[in-house]
């Protein structure tokens, strides 16, 4: 790549161009981070059209590799909880192998963060609602539930009414 960053360059492949998420990662990450934005181009959120954006997925990931990018993440979960917890993990060991970059999806984040956190027991939130309930009791024997509505999580788990509540209270600190 005949251009970079001092800190290196990330390639990301959007879903959507629904502006908000891009922006929030820029912000967190440290000066001298470049990134690469390509889209998948992902319209109605259809499971039809999930199965059909993973093949623009893969040309976008292969763009980027060819590109130079240092690491590569093609983000948006519901994509590719259409695969599968294992359907994602094979598809980003192929990627791995084939490009030679480090490739990384919202899902295996979220699956490393429950590990080393030594999660045992959690409850999940999507709007997307068949598929993430079995991706996430596959990494998973403790799911608790999965929500799909947050008048759904209250009446659910009535527990964190009372923390929402206290957590919003001035001078509240979490133990």
């Amino acid at each position: 790549m005949p251009f970079g960053s001092w800190r290196g360059t990330a390639g990301l492949v959007r879903p959507t161009y629904r502006p908000g998420g891009m922006e929030e990662l820029i912000k967190m990450l440290p000066d001298g981070v470049g990134i690469i934005p390509l889209f998948a181009e992902i319209e109605r959120g259809t499971q039809d059209e999930f199965k059909v954006a993973l093949e623009r997925y893969g040309r976008k990931v292969a763009k980027l590799a060819e590109i130079g990018v240092d690491v590569i993440n093609p983000s948006g979960a519901p994509p590719f909880m259409v695969l599968g917890y294992e359907g994602e993990a094979t598809l980003i060991r192929e990627w791995r192998k084939n490009y030679g970059k480090p490739v990384f999806t919202s899902g295996a984040t979220h699956v490393d963060a429950l590990r080393v956190l030594g999660a045992q027991r959690f409850v999940g939130f999507s709007y997307f609602p068949v598929r993430s309930t079995r991706f996430m009791g596959a990494i998973s024997r403790t799911l608790v539930s999965m929500c799909w509505t947050w008048s759904d999580l209250m009446r659910r788990f009535r527990r964190f009414r009372i923390i929402r509540a206290a957590s919003s209270t001035p001078g509240f600190v979490r133990k």
